[in-house]
């Protein structure tokens, strides 16, 4: 499927569900269950306590394939800054694994919009300063300059643009230097829901962006944040 997209690697986010998951499953088919990505092992998804196994749901992934695990408190109908859920925290910022937020709005039945607040996200990060935190989505909605703001300001918090236009960003980050600001994101689609993989990052290379940028965004940092390659360097690339 990434081959036939013009893609060399991809990295697949799959989730425990949530009610809000199941209840879009129940409005209609999902991905054409034929196509199939080559199997990939899944992300260690944070759940609320008390139902939190911290431990085990962070060393879930294969870690060839990188250190990351996702909270998505708009489907789960959690706050992130939720002290329950600071063990899994605690826990990936001593073994070196990435925590990908939903930060954006979603028009999905069930969605509690009020949880993707970067601000509550600012918690965790003043709270565990050496963790590392990707902003998926970018503030969709309407804090993208609060997105923004705590990209730029926390070395360890990175943008992943993933269900954004790539020509709309920077229109969407227009209060902030956005050349500065696009060498702190990451590369994502939202796939199946968007025009195409190729497609997108081909916009993306249209925005006029610094070769050295567009790499950074393409993958560089992806492999950077996510741990995927052997360099375990910790840090925002923005300067």
């Amino acid at each position: 499927m990434y081959e036939r997209r013009g893609c060399g690697r991809g990295h697949p986010v799959l989730r425990v569900q949530s009610e809000v998951d199941r209840h879009t499953a129940r409005q209609g088919p999902g991905p054409d269950p034929r196509v199939q990505p080559r199997p990939l092992p899944p992300d260690g998804e944070p759940e609320p306590a008390p139902a939190l196994p911290a431990r085990r749901r962070a060393e879930a992934p294969d870690l060839a394939w990188g250190r990351r695990a996702e909270a998505p408190p708009v489907h789960g109908s959690f706050a992130p800054n939720d002290r329950m859920l600071y063990p899994a925290y605690a826990y990936c910022e001593r073994e070196d694994f990435s925590v990908v937020f939903h930060c954006g709005t979603s028009v999905f039945p069930g969605s509690t919009n009020r949880y993707a607040d970067p601000a509550l996200i600012e918690d965790v990060v003043r709270d565990f300063p050496d963790l590392t935190v990707v902003l998926a989505h970018g503030g969709r909605g309407w804090w993208y300059d609060a997105a923004a703001f705590i990209t730029l300001m926390r070395p360890n918090v990175w943008i992943e643009v993933s269900g954004l236009p790539p020509q709309k960003l920077p229109d969407y980050y227009k209060n902030y230097d956005f050349g500065k600001l696009a060498r702190s994101m990451i590369f994502g689609t939202d796939w199946p829901g968007v025009p195409g993989i190729e497609a997108n990052a081909l916009s993306l290379m249209d925005l006029g962006l610094e070769k050295e940028t567009v790499e950074l965004i393409l993958h560089r940092n992806a492999e950077r944040v996510y741990r995927l390659d052997a360099g375990r360097a910790k840090g925002s690339t923005a300067s």
